[in-house]
């Protein structure tokens, strides 16, 4: 990632293995996982802060059939690393779990 931000603020993309198991723990709920993972076509690049996923995912069920009803459990713990002020990071983090349902209700 290239950026005009101080090296504090230059944290690089997470690199993330996604799990996806359907009828887990029982039938009819999908579950996907998230962990940060080594991988040698994606090499931590000089200079940035690897994020890293410690856990981070979503157990989906469908609760109710009419009307469809979904229960979503989001799940997720980062260290963002690097020198950002903790307030910062609090103050963003409270955000992002609805961005992400927004992604996944867009596509």
């Amino acid at each position: 990632m290239s950026s005009k931000l101080h090296s504090a603020f230059q944290t690089e993309i997470f690199c993330k293995n996604r799990k996806v198991i359907f009828d887990f723990p029982k039938k009819g709920v999908t579950y996907m996982h998230f962990k940060s993972i080594q991988h040698e076509e994606k090499p931590e690049v000089r200079g940035t802060v690897r994020a890293e996923t410690i856990i981070s995912g979503y157990i989906i069920e469908q609760i109710q059939d009419d009307p469809p009803v979904t229960q979503l459990i989001v799940i997720s713990q980062n260290d963002i690393k690097g020198l950002i002020p903790k307030y910062l990071v609090n103050l963003a983090s409270g955000k992002a779990p609805k961005q992400w349902i927004g992604n996944l209700i867009n596509g």
